[in-house]
């Protein structure tokens, strides 16, 4: 479940911050000004987006471990019973 939620939170926050033009992690807020960053390029965007995506985006930062960690569950797993190492 961890894999999917990650995949899904990671992909959701590539299709959000291509969306907005930039994430709020690689923007920056200046006397009330919100902006979102990508590559160097700066957008403003509203007090609540920026808000959002800098939430989502520390988020990713939680679910992506996770789903690695999903993952190398399921390859250790699936590696042992190939190996003849099924254990109860």
């Amino acid at each position: 479940m961890a894999i999917v939620i990650g995949g899904l939170n990671f992909i959701w926050f590539l299709g959000e911050s291509a969306a907005l033009g930039g994430d709020a992690l690689s923007g920056y807020s200046a006397d009330g000004h919100y902006f979102v960053g990508s590559h160097g390029t700066f957008t403003e965007v509203a007090r609540d987006t920026w808000e959002w995506s800098r939430a989502h985006g520390i988020s990713v930062f939680v679910t992506h471990p996770l789903a690695l960690l999903g993952m190398a569950y399921v390859f250790w797993r699936v590696r042992s019973l190939y190996r003849g190492e099924e254990r109860v």
